[in-house]
């Protein structure tokens, strides 16, 4: 600095920070002012003061510090005191503006000053900068209000630096719409990486990465923070040091009692020690915790210290600074630990009331109230583990074990914990355990209580055997949750789902298909109302593999697809994808799905599912004419589920199918034929199927017609239709009867078309009037056609992608518009399209436009 420069503050060991450096002159750049706002200790001063030091652009620095006590007219004397030193010549002007010696003026009104002032800023004919710290303490509004007319009126070689740790009440927002103002604030001047290794290299202390992203988790970047951890830190100890350095360490609580709490009015006080049990506050937070209307305190406290407590970047959410909060959180405890207590059960009754559930088990457990802690455990931390989305709650677990000492809570901290971790011998205990300790709690805990343990009770039955239990059981409970639901119970609702769900998933995998369908949708809506994503997820897997074995096909797809995308890789949604890429010849891809399918179910304790997807493996071997590997993967799969326990009615069918398939691809219909006619009574429609194939391989076309007549009638699903259609017409071949064969066949062809059902025309080949169907099957990519074109077909098609209408098409084909409609039907159905629009762009596919 020249000798025209006033004094400005030394700082005692600054560090190199060239980013605030750039970022104060790209701020001032085009702005006459810059309002500079941070809470104690950020390193404004310091931030403001090197970066005076090294402008070197020619600018004076006029530097004027506001004392807690000063008067408005030691302010304008100072003022001017600095504007003379650092700009006006005393030999060019002497006299009275030379002359500025002396103690300042103790006149309280200080109108001569401001008046002397004023004329000695009208004199500044060079590029200056008056910078105005602590402004903070400058409280009267009419003295404010001087300084803004003060700095409207200045010539525009004066440029203005206001540090302060709250806004001053300025009216700046006359100066931010005619964007004369730039602002600084406490996230611009935290500091970074960088500047962290730096500071902390000046106290010989070398950090890793992961112990500097410690550190500025710990302080936020607060300056002071970091000063005051690195004289903590021994060299020797720096990681314990840093799990050492909180809100309650010696010299933090100093600097913060010292610069924060002891300026705040006493209810101020109150309000911040009541509401440090909490991270994150609301409006609605702070008035439970601090028994009040707060939302406007709480505003308000973020404008004027960000230091205290600052908006975060969810709307309506405040944060103290993570030191602050624990050193109220300490002293909160220190004076009252009763009060502390209370408080987190209010925040308990808050989070749970906001569905949070993590945080209610986190502030149940530290409230030490059993009562609070028992209802919070049974009404939604267990529910929420047993529903498959408990990471979160579980992390409040641990963070808070042993906290409350009560028999029941610890009970069912371990039964919600091992639930978590599908430890079934351990869970097994616990639900032996709580049950001793449930009575005498209000009757609607005690329900809960008795739910929570019926369903964990179902959770270990699966982790052990891989069933829920007896089905009756099953719809029993649901049953009494569906009445306890309809009378408005709160942890009924959120069981509810779960229980549905468990029955649902026992229907599927017994063979009840409709009803589990049921139960199954019901349970997915249930636990849309109730936010339980991952039961309705969950739902929406096993409903994918119901429609994928219906033959529902593209419905499997969009529903696996959803629950993939919104928890991630389940093997349920993959058996449905794989499904439904094998029914749609499409080889390849259901082998990709089989993949996923075996590695998500190694973590998965549902066995069911991961024999299915061993099954559908089985079925691609087939598929691809590796019959002697599928039968024996078949038997290897019927060993393990006897051993394991898991053979339920639809994997023992399952697995008869595919062996049916793998001995009629074989020719051995004895085989087939002597297996099914046993249980007759006991045959699905796709078994049935399967029967009259081999009893028409045997030369028993009636008995095979007979077998095939109920599901035609019925059509149950479309791939037992599809099939049933194409066995019929094997009948009607071998009975030489072309039209009931090719009628048979189109039946067939309509049925698949909607769903691209491609695989039963493989298993079972047929005939057409010219000889064959032509099935151009790719196994990478779409098939072709079902049927080829006619010659009017053709004629047809090359119509649809023009504007004409079916009319004006009839009347250009010299037919009728009827004629015209029922090309079109054979057209969409030979191209498996349902629509105009598909039906050209199938077409442009296959080079037939």
């Amino acid at each position: 600095m020249d000798a025209w420069s006033s004094r400005i503050p030394e700082s005692p060991s600054p560090i190199e920070r060239p980013r605030v450096r750039d970022l104060l002159s790209a701020r001032l750049r085009h702005a006459r002012v810059l309002l500079v706002t941070a809470g104690a200790g950020s390193g404004k001063t310091t931030a403001v003061a090197e970066w005076c030091k090294r402008r070197g652009f020619g600018e004076r620095i006029a530097w004027v510090t506001v004392t807690r006590d000063a008067t408005p007219a030691h302010v304008w004397w100072q003022t001017r005191h600095a504007l003379l030193s650092a700009v006006v010549s005393p030999e060019t002007v002497g006299g009275d503006l030379a002359n500025t010696a002396g103690p300042p003026p103790v006149t309280r009104a200080g109108k001569a000053e401001l008046d002397r002032l004023r004329r000695t800023v009208t004199m500044i004919g060079s590029p200056t900068i008056l910078v105005v710290d602590d402004l903070h303490h400058l409280r009267d509004v009419g003295v404010l209000e001087q300084l803004r007319e003060l700095i409207e009126h200045a010539p525009p070689q004066l440029q203005v630096v206001l540090v302060s740790r709250a806004d001053p009440a300025m009216r700046l927002h006359r100066w931010r719409l005619r964007g004369e103002l730039s602002e600084v604030r406490a996230r611009d001047l935290a500091f970074d990486p960088g500047e962290v290794t730096r500071l902390f290299a000046q106290y010989d202390l070398r950090l890793s990465e992961p112990q500097v992203r410690a550190l500025l988790d710990r302080t936020d970047g607060w300056a002071v923070g970091l000063r005051l951890a690195a004289m903590s830190l021994e060299p020797e100890a720096v990681d314990q040091g840093i799990a050492r350095f909180t809100g309650d360490e010696r010299t933090v609580m100093e600097y913060l009692t010292g610069e924060v709490l002891s300026r705040v009015p006493d209810p101020v006080r109150r309000f911040l020690l009541r509401t440090s049990v909490a991270e994150r506050l609301t409006g609605s937070l702070a008035e439970a915790l601090g028994g009040g209307a707060t939302d406007g305190l709480l505003t308000r406290l973020a404008r004027e210290d960000e230091l205290m407590i600052r908006a975060t970047s969810n709307g309506g959410e405040y944060a103290y600074h993570p030191l602050l909060r624990e050193m109220l959180y300490h002293q909160l405890s220190l004076e009252d630990g009763a009060l502390r207590d209370h408080q987190h059960g209010r925040a308990a009754a808050w989070y749970a009331a906001a569905g949070d559930v993590a945080e209610a088990t986190r502030h149940a457990l530290l409230s030490r109230d059993p009562e609070v802690s028992v209802r919070v455990l049974l009404t939604m931390t267990i529910p929420e583990i047993l529903a498959g989305q408990g990471d979160a709650a579980m992390a409040a677990l641990r963070e808070t074990a042993g906290r409350v000492g009560d028999p029941l809570v610890e009970a069912l901290h371990d039964a919600a914990r091992h639930a978590y971790e599908r430890d079934a011998a351990s869970l097994s205990a616990d639900i032996d355990a709580t049950g001793r300790h449930l009575r005498g709690l209000p009757a609607d805990v005690a329900e809960a209580g008795q739910t929570a343990l019926r369903l964990l009770g179902m959770t270990s039955s699966v982790l052990r055997t891989g069933g829920a239990g007896d089905v009756a059981e099953v719809r029993g409970l649901v049953r009494r949750l569906g009445e306890a639901t309809s009378a408005r119970t709160p942890a009924a609702a959120r069981y509810e789902p779960i229980a549905q769900t468990h029955l649902g998933v026992e229907l599927m995998w017994t063979g009840q298909t409709a009803e589990s369908q049921r139960q199954l949708r019901a349970a997915a809506a249930s636990a849309k109302r109730q936010r339980l994503e991952a039961v309705r997820t969950f739902c929406l897997s096993h409903l994918a593999v119901l429609d994928a074995r219906n033959g529902d096909l593209e419905s499997a797809r969009h529903r696996a697809e959803s629950a993939l995308r919104e928890v991630g890789d389940t093997p349920t949604a993959h058996l449905a994808l794989a499904q439904v890429s094998l029914q749609q010849a499409e080889f390849d891809e259901a082998a990709r799905h089989v993949v996923l399918g075996l590695a998500a179910s190694e973590s998965m304790m549902d066995h069911r599912a991961h024999l299915a997807v061993r099954l559908t493996e089985a079925e691609l071997l087939l598929a691809n004419d590796s019959r002697a590997k599928a039968a024996a993967s078949v038997a290897r799969l019927r060993a393990e589920a006897a051993e394991t326990q898991t053979g339920t009615p639809l994997l023992r069918h399952w697995m008869d199918l595919v062996d049916a398939d793998a001995r009629l691809a074989e020719q051995d219909y004895a085989t087939v034929a002597e297996q099914l006619r046993g249980r007759a009574d006991d045959l699905l429609p796709a078994e049935q199927i399967r029967l009259a194939q081999a009893e028409l391989g045997l030369g028993r076309t009636r008995q095979a017609e007979e077998l095939l007549q109920p599901i035609l009638a019925e059509e149950p699903t479309s791939v037992a239709a599809v099939e049933a259609w194409l066995v019929q017409a094997a009948v009607q071949d071998h009975r030489h009867d072309e039209t009931a064969a090719e009628d048979a066949r189109r039946h067939a062809m309509d049925l698949a078309a909607p769903e691209r059902l491609r695989l039963p025309f493989l298993r079972t080949p047929s005939k057409s009037r010219s000889g064959r169907i032509d099935l151009l099957v790719d196994a990478s990519s779409a098939p072709a056609l079902l049927e080829e074109l006619t010659e009017r077909e053709l004629t047809v098609l090359r119509y649809l992608p023009t504007m004409r209408g079916n009319i004006e098409i009839g009347e250009c084909m010299f037919v009728s518009v009827n004629t015209v409609k029922s090309h079109l039907k054979a057209v969409y159905r030979k191209l498996a399209v349902t629509n105009r629009r598909q039906a050209v762009e199938r077409a442009r596919e296959l080079r037939l436009l």
